[in-house]
């Protein structure tokens, strides 16, 4: 079976290199070549125009070697390179439009309406569209009924962006929106009775949610948004309208605001058969993390946890800290009878790297509330304890007490800095037994021999 790839790309190679892929890439050795090879072993038939890499060919192949695939890219904002791409795009199209299946356009908005939309149109059994960088007016092209799957990144545009554009789009099941401004036009989702897969910014407005309500079948949910802003009035809503979507079963929220006492993460519980909660840099209240914990041990089906809290607003102390990493372990150690996997990404500001800790050389030192630990940990004093309810407890050891109070369900930990989580070895200089002050970062040294708490 021959799997069609079209991929087009223009980066202003030079004429030798041209000459020397055509070569390489002729009809007498594409067949006897290639077909030794194992990178090529579903015997790809791959037509390359200009300005295309050996080395960009392999890794194309490699990863769209069982989809019908057309990638166009422009780098060099040249005229004569943006008029190639619109030749070729045009007669790709035209010729080939009927085979190709996934179609992706890199910075269309250098593509005119006027060639783009006749171009889109020739493509009767795609399936996939992906649309990087676009202007908002060319998505209302789309009239694909065949459209399974839609990723668009838009960064033109009038603000706000609607989404009216998918209520052609009867057949979605994945649909990915990215965008910096604010959406709406939320009504047109009640057109798409097979989504099941939706990632887009958060709404400010608390009318827009209703309409979500008509994804029946949606299965995982993502939503995106900024942490300058508070998102609880909004999403707040004693209807909660997520409850209403009964094949829910991913939540991941991201980059999003909690201020509010009684926010929308203590509703998580009454979502029916949510398994996956995915909690990604997320700005969270004193009082709102103190509510969710007790609110998430009461989440009867979660499987996998992933949580990553950029900061506790309202910080006055390192005890706010303490009382951060306390919540957390309070509040999953409630799921220890469903929970199969867990992972938290923890920030560095609070911790600290002592160079002897319980006959642990160098270890990252955080601080959790005595009463959130296991009663054998209770008769032990260190002389850098803050205050009597705090308890310094190494990475390890966490992973242990939390290993045991999840019936062995897979617990990892990760650290990082202010929301950017990078291995520990890019923070890990040792520093004295006095720890520094609550939020400086640590800094880098060349060669690492740290333990790899992963």
């Amino acid at each position: 079976m021959v799997h069609f790839i079209l991929y087009l790309r223009f980066d202003g190679y030079t004429g030798a290199t041209k000459e020397i892929v055509e070569l390489y890439l002729g009809d007498n050795l594409l067949g006897h070549r290639l077909s030794h090879d194992e990178r090529f072993a579903y015997n790809v038939l791959t037509y390359v125009f200009k300005y295309l890499d050996v080395d960009d060919l392999v890794k194309c192949t490699k990863v769209c070697h069982m989809w019908s695939w057309i990638a166009l890219e422009a780098r060099q904002w040249r005229t004569d390179t943006v008029n190639c791409c619109k030749k070729h795009l045009k007669e790709a199209c035209l010729k080939y439009g009927h085979r190709i299946h996934n179609f992706a356009l890199l910075d269309s908005r250098l593509i005119e309406e006027s060639v783009l939309a006749p171009s889109l149109a020739l493509l009767r059994n795609v399936n996939t569209i992906k649309f990087y960088g676009c202007h908002e007016t060319q998505l209302h092209h789309l009239k694909h009924r065949n459209l399974h799957s839609l990723v668009v990144e838009i960064r033109w545009g009038a603000s706000p962006t609607s989404l009216d554009f998918v209520s052609t789009l009867e057949n979605l099941t994945h649909l990915d929106i990215s965008t910096s401004f604010d959406v709406t036009g939320l009504e047109a989702f009640k057109y798409l009775k097979k989504l099941k897969h939706l990632a887009f910014t958060a709404p400010t407005k608390r009318q827009n949610w209703k309409y979500i309500v008509h994804l029946e079948k949606l299965e995982t949910l993502k939503l995106t948004g900024n942490r300058g802003i508070s998102w609880d009035r909004e999403l707040f809503d004693e209807r909660f309208c997520l409850r209403q979507l009964k094949n829910l079963y991913k939540l991941h929220i991201s980059e999003l605001a909690f201020l509010h006492e009684h926010n929308v993460l203590c509703r998580i519980k009454d979502l029916p058969n949510l398994k996956e909660l995915v909690l990604e840099n997320v700005s969270i209240s004193r009082a709102g993390m103190s509510n969710f914990s007790l609110k998430l041990a009461r989440c009867k089906y979660l499987e996998k946890l992933e949580i990553s809290i950029s900061r506790v607003i309202f910080y006055n102390n390192i005890l706010d800290v303490a009382l951060e990493n306390s919540e957390v372990v309070k509040g999953v150690s409630g799921l220890r009878y469903t929970l199969k996997e867990f992972i938290w990404r923890m920030d560095s500001s609070g911790m600290m790297k002592v160079k002897e800790f319980y006959g642990v050389s160098n270890a990252t030192v955080l601080k959790v509330k005595w009463s959130h630990l296991d009663n054998s940990d209770h008769n032990i004093r260190y002389p850098w304890a803050i205050e009597d309810d705090i308890a310094p407890v190494t990475v390890n050891k966490l992973i242990y007490i939390l290993k045991k109070r999840l019936r062995s369900a897979k617990v990892k930990i990760i650290l990082g800095t202010r929301g950017t989580f990078l291995p520990l070895c890019c923070f890990c200089k040792p520093l004295p037994v006095c720890p520094k002050p609550p939020g400086t970062e640590y800094k880098c040294i060349s060669r690492c021999t740290c333990t790899d708490y992963s």
